[in-house]
């Protein structure tokens, strides 16, 4: 082996090594909360941690019946996560198609002021909502909850759908008006087919951004809307930590997230690259 191909073997290795220690840094973690979940109580705080015993779904069993509102806490989390991703993945794919392919005057001012509202801070605006949703009556409901995931999403949609659409030649866009297509028509039967793995890529990302949120979710709601991650406090008392329950209620927490990026992860990487290389 050559100089330099030994150098590119111990380049090539560093990375994998690299690599490596992220991965275990980062699913360890989880791998511990499964355990915890499934260990029996007599091994949950042992040292050295015992990894070889019998499983048990006893604390999978105690969260759900002793805690009976869990199952709509769960609903409450599902219903929340996939109307706002549906409702900021349609907006925002709209607003980001006419950024895309129209010239006006303040346009780029607009772009700049859509993102701005991103950067925001959600600590600073969580209690104006609070004060506006308890005046309108939609304190405690899912609508609420969802408004907010939409309105701090939707810069997201709008500058990831964007640079997507600037890659998909507005030539297209004219021979589908020739053919018969309305402005409309086009975004439906040209621009939004072309771009399925961005749009997808930016759904995920919103779904995920929904399902974890908790600062939302704990001011928004009380106990009707409330979901399934303010639903881990109720595991805490001054009697202590229920750490059985509240791993395996993590474990069920974390199971959604896991799903979607692993049957979803192709659309992710093709997404987040999609016009990275210019011919």
């Amino acid at each position: 082996m050559t100089r330099v191909g030994k150098q590119a073997f111990l380049l090539k290795m560093g990375i994998y090594l690299i690599a490596a220690v992220a991965i275990f840094i980062s699913v360890y973690p989880l791998f511990i909360i499964f355990l915890v979940s499934v260990r029996p109580r007599t091994y949950s705080f042992t040292l050295p941690p015992v990894y070889i015993f019998k499983p048990t779904l006893v604390h999978y069993k105690e969260t759900f019946l002793w805690h009976s509102s869990l199952p709509r806490s769960l609903w409450n989390s599902i219903v929340i996560s996939l109307s706002s991703t549906a409702i900021t993945v349609t907006a925002g794919s709209l607003a980001a198609f006419a950024f895309s392919r129209f010239s006006f005057r303040i346009r780029d001012f607009l772009l700049q002021w859509v993102l701005t509202n991103r950067m925001f801070p959600a600590m600073a605006v969580v209690l104006p909502f609070f004060i506006i949703f308890s005046r309108l009556g939609l304190y405690d409901t899912r609508l609420a909850v969802i408004i907010t995931h939409t309105i701090f999403n939707l810069p997201l949609v709008i500058w990831l759908m964007k640079s997507f659409f600037d890659d998909i030649p507005a030539e297209l866009d004219e021979v589908a008006r020739i053919d018969g297509c309305s402005r409309l028509g086009a975004f439906f039967r040209v621009a939004l087919p072309l771009s399925t793995s961005g749009l997808a890529a930016t759904a995920i990302l919103c779904f995920l951004f929904s399902w974890n949120d908790y600062l939302f979710a704990v001011i928004l709601t009380s106990i009707k809307a409330r979901p399934i991650l303010v639903a881990t406090q109720g595991l805490m008392s001054f009697q202590g930590m229920r750490w059985g329950q509240l791993a395996s209620l993590c474990t069920i927490i974390v199971i959604p997230a896991i799903i979607v990026v692993l049957f979803l992860q192709k659309y992710i990487i093709r997404g987040l690259t999609f016009g990275a290389v210019k011919e």
